[in-house]
């Protein structure tokens, strides 16, 4: 196995339907080598706890970590082992692109977390407004009045 110069993760917190995930890319010497996607249960070293992991696979004891999630960052700051830095929405898309590529898998394996839309209930109708009943009355009345059939009351 080649020597690890450079390596470091991106990680951030993304929603698919409204279920939370830990979303990351494990870049080695500047390449992306793995990434992982876990359900977030919001425990209290979860996140502690998924990147060590993957930095052990990795043989690190220390690591650097991009992140542009508040959580993620606020949780990881005071780690001894990970140097965390903060980074703008674009440094770290890609976990969005993982989310979004992944989501049909995503919705399959863990079909569990997403509720299923119910089929009897409909979405219930807007009221219309009542210029619009105005307008519908105004209207049957000229068409009465050109059909000839006049109210006079």
């Amino acid at each position: 196995m080649a020597q690890i110069q450079d390596f470091f993760i991106i990680c951030n917190i993304e929603k698919l339907k409204d279920v939370e995930f830990i979303v990351g890319v494990v870049y080695v010497n500047g390449e992306p080598k793995s990434d992982f996607i876990t359900p977030y249960k919001r425990t209290r070293h979860e996140i502690i706890d998924k990147l060590q992991d993957v930095a052990v696979m990795y043989g690190q004891a220390k690591f650097e970590l991009w992140t542009s999630s508040k959580e993620v960052y606020m949780q990881t700051v005071e780690e001894p082992f990970i140097y965390s830095r903060f980074k703008h929405e674009s440094d770290t898309a890609i976990t969005k692109r993982y989310i979004k590529d992944n989501k049909d898998v995503l919705l399959d394996i863990y079909s569990d977390l997403f509720p299923e839309p119910e089929e009897d209930s409909e979405a219930p109708k807007p009221t219309p407004p009542k210029w619009r009943f105005f307008i519908v009355r105004q209207l049957e009345k000229l068409t009465n009045k050109l059909k000839g059939e006049f109210d006079f009351g």
